[in-house]
């Protein structure tokens, strides 16, 4: 079995494939505002915790609420024991209407717990996001709904193919954080 980064590379701009990157690949660095309008590195939120990302706009009325709802069903399948060691991250992919405000109300309706967090990528970030993330294509409106697994040292470990389950995405995380 080939791992999904075989021939990629972040000179080329954009990490493809899906399954497991052997070696685990560093994600640039670049800046972000979460729901509550306190601005960061994306690297500084990752470190330290394994993270979950998916990527979202608040407008969405077709995948972006399933892809909530599975990280809502989640966020109740980890372990008291574990969850200060996880984090969900929803990232906008529509930073000129996703303010703080609108990421608030997004993730309010899924009952958020403390580990789940949405974020906005700076503007003038949002194409390397897009590029990094293989979403590249020309409306907000179509992206894809893969899940991105992150180590504590900012690396991307693991890339899910479209929609995964909850159940799925339990399984990979938990046997990551058996790891750590």
């Amino acid at each position: 079995m080939q791992p999904a980064n075989a021939g990629t590379s972040l000179v080329e701009g954009t990490l493809g494939g899906h399954g497991y990157f052997y070696p685990p690949v560093l994600l640039p660095d670049f800046g972000v505002t979460d729901q509550k309008g306190k601005h960061a590195k994306f690297r500084q939120i990752l470190r330290g915790r394994i993270s979950l990302v998916q990527l979202i706009f608040t407008t969405c009325s077709n995948v972006c609420p399933i892809q909530g709802a599975t990280f809502s069903q989640l966020q109740n399948m980890i372990p008291a024991a574990w969850r200060s060691q996880v984090q969900l991250l929803s990232m906008t992919i529509d930073p000129f209407n996703d303010d703080p405000g609108a990421l608030a109300n997004w993730l309010k309706q899924f009952q958020p717990q403390a580990m789940w967090k949405a974020l906005r990528p700076d503007l003038n970030d949002i194409d390397l996001v897009r590029q990094l993330l293989n979403q590249n294509r020309s409306e907000v409106n179509s992206h894809l709904s893969e899940v991105l697994l992150i180590d504590v040292s900012a690396r991307l470990v693991w890339r899910s193919s479209e929609l995964p389950s909850s159940e799925a995405l339990a399984d990979k995380l938990f046997a990551l954080l058996k790891k750590n």
